[in-house]
């Protein structure tokens, strides 16, 4: 029976393969184009943190402004009901109106 093994030539371990210059170019232009994604990744990633930090930052002073709109509100309709204005009126000494005389639509001479 014949050996099946493979026959390696003497030279050919020692054999080194010729890149080309377009192939050097090519790899350094990957590496290139993969460094520059990977800090523009970086860059958006980094914004878009800081732009959410600002969102909940906003969003608590909004939150913060509602509340005081609401402490207004009940503080203007507490000084507008008719006992508040009474009893302020009562304090300056204001004196109810007798004899209101009304003006007619018809005593005007545009309409």
């Amino acid at each position: 029976m014949r050996d099946l093994t493979l026959a390696i030539p003497s030279g050919f371990t020692n054999r080194k393969t010729k890149t080309s210059v377009s192939a050097k170019i090519l790899n350094i232009s990957i590496l290139v184009a993969i460094i520059f994604f990977s800090l523009a990744y970086l860059f958006v990633i980094n914004a878009m943190g800081t732009k959410g930090y600002e969102i909940n930052k906003l969003e608590a002073q909004i939150r913060q402004v509602e509340d005081e709109q609401k402490i207004l509100q009940i503080q203007a309709s507490d000084l507008q009901s008719i006992n508040r204005i009474g009893t302020n009126a009562q304090k300056l000494n204001f004196v109810p109106a007798t004899n209101v005389t009304y003006i007619k639509d018809s005593d005007f001479a545009l309409k």
